[in-house]
């Protein structure tokens, strides 16, 4: 598509971050954030990551339009709470190895990666995981070990550019990247998100936004430059995308 204009932007990925503090208590799983007063209310793209030697390695990009707090306090840890989400193995996990142990085949949100049907999924979930997670004190003590070594830093957008643009843009470079540290570090399920939400903003906007990434050094795959939407006919090495291309 020609772009009718090119747009240059600067973003800031914070150097403050936020942080998780979970635990187990009598059974309960407890689940706690903590963000600069800076960033608390305020809305765009955050990151999440382990520190690994002098970078970080990102797990998970999210986007916001209410705020920071809300969307990882409220929606992320009621899910999480209730055992909707991957565990990998905590251990591994801070040597940069994502291995999931739990539930492995349902993302974030509690849906069957298989496109299983929202009646069928539900007696599913009941049937099958909410059982198991219920009564295993282990596996909430392993997702409370891995939470609290994630750290969450956060890129405050402007109106020239949508959070779920930049947000997709940041997710197919990490997804593309030649480090194959970085690409299997993020979860495979959010691949076809990303790509969806970048095809939308290539189809129907004028405009390629330009972005500098201020911080982006210290972010194993992360470019100085972002360009955003991304463009998919620029990669080299395109075997991620023919893996998980949507059909």
């Amino acid at each position: 598509m020609n772009r009718e204009k090119l747009i240059n932007l600067e973003l800031t990925i914070s150097s403050e971050c936020g942080k998780w503090n979970s635990r187990v208590e009598d059974g309960k799983l407890i689940i706690e954030n903590f963000h600069p007063e800076e960033y608390a209310q305020k809305k765009g793209v955050y990151l999440w990551s382990v520190k690994l030697n002098k970078q970080y390695l990102i797990y998970y990009v999210g986007k916001t339009d209410r705020n920071f707090k809300n969307e990882i306090d409220g929606s992320w840890g009621s899910s999480y709470r209730g055992g909707r989400g991957n565990i990998s193995d905590p251990i591994k996990f801070a040597k940069g190895i994502r291995e999931n142990i739990f539930p492995c085949d349902i993302d974030c949100m509690g849906r069957l990666t298989n496109r299983m049907g929202s009646k069928q999924y539900k007696q599913f979930w009941k049937d099958t995981f909410r059982p198991k997670w219920n009564k295993n004190n282990s596996l909430k003590k392993k997702l409370s070990e891995m939470l609290n070594q994630l750290t969450i830093h956060y890129i405050l957008i402007t109106d020239e550019i949508e959070s779920e643009c930049l947000e997709a843009a940041i997710g197919m470079n990490l997804f593309n990247s030649s480090n194959d540290k970085v690409s299997h570090f993020m979860n495979e399920n959010d691949f076809g998100p990303f790509q969806k939400s970048n095809k939308k903003y290539t189809n129907n906007y004028a405009n390629t936004r330009q972005v500098k990434l201020i911080n982006s050094e210290y972010f194993y795959g992360l470019p100085n430059v972002l360009t955003c939407p991304f463009d998919e006919n620029e990669i080299e090495n395109r075997s991620y995308c023919q893996k998980w291309c949507l059909s």
